[in-house]
């Protein structure tokens, strides 16, 4: 019976996120095009990446102070942190502030917060090592995976890194910010092929699970790139893309809530 009740627990942390949207979208799209649309979409932005970071804290804090996982989640946490440094630096620009100045600010921010994603998300991929696990499967699929998962980083991540690398280049700082995160995904997203593989590795159980909504998280931002980067082309119109863009960053936010909380039931058993 506990073991029932755990894996229901556990199954709730894969829903509820998905259990957000109801609400964001029916929102969405009552403010469509009103006057407080803008407003909504950014207190949205910035409460979703409040989740992130506290599912990287929720997760750090169920580790004492040195441990390696405990470092690996306060990264991703830091990560979180920044982007909400860098969007809160847009009050700069209210306030006056050149956008020579404030471009490069937050690409610098997102550029520091996207590599301190990569470093945790690498150092919790490689959480099977450390445990001392092997990997299931031939030595191939390694090498397999990765490339996949890299083909598919450059392929939703290139198109928006030659745009944004253009407008910087010619001077439009603020390409900066999306200079920055291009890059960042396509680093972060080839690391989905090893956080895959490290669910493998641990082959299931309470543990399994926060490696396995790691690696949903990832493909719900890889999805958001898809979007953003092909949706017009392929004729979505403009408030179409915003909406399923704005679902797979809520999806990915609390989806690392979720897998900092699995970590947490974890540890405590």
């Amino acid at each position: 019976m506990h073991h029932e009740v755990a894996v229901t627990r556990f199954r709730l942390l894969a829903v509820l996120p998905f259990l957000y949207l109801v609400p964001f979208v029916a929102l969405e799209r009552w403010l469509a095009g009103g006057e407080s649309y803008g407003l909504f979409l950014r207190v949205e932005i910035e409460l979703v990446k409040l989740i992130g970071l506290a599912g990287g804290l929720v997760a750090a804090w169920s580790f004492s102070r040195g441990e390696y996982l405990r470092r690996a989640w306060l990264w991703t946490a830091a990560c979180s942190g920044l982007l909400l440094v860098a969007d809160a630096a847009l009050l700069l620009s209210s306030a006056g502030a050149p956008i020579a100045l404030v471009g490069p600010l937050r690409g610098g921010l997102v550029l520091a917060a996207n590599t301190f994603q990569a470093i945790g998300l690498y150092m919790l991929a490689n959480a099977w090592a450390r445990a001392g696990l092997e990997l299931p499967g031939p030595r191939w699929t390694r090498p397999a995976a990765y490339a996949v998962a890299c083909a598919l980083a450059l392929a939703v991540a290139a198109p928006a890194l030659v745009v944004e690398g253009r407008g910087l280049l010619a001077g439009d700082w603020e390409s900066a910010v999306g200079t920055a995160s291009s890059l960042g995904d396509a680093v972060c997203l080839t690391l989905l092929a090893p956080l895959l593989l490290s669910y493998l590795a641990f082959r299931g159980g309470r543990i399994g699970w926060v490696w396995l909504l790691l690696v949903a998280s990832g493909l719900a931002w890889l999805v958001w790139d898809g979007v953003v980067a092909y949706g017009p082309a392929l004729g979505l119109p403009g408030d179409m893309v915003d909406l399923v863009s704005e679902s797979c960053r809520a999806l990915g936010c609390w989806l690392t809530l979720s897998a900092g909380l699995a970590q947490r039931w974890a540890v405590q058993g």
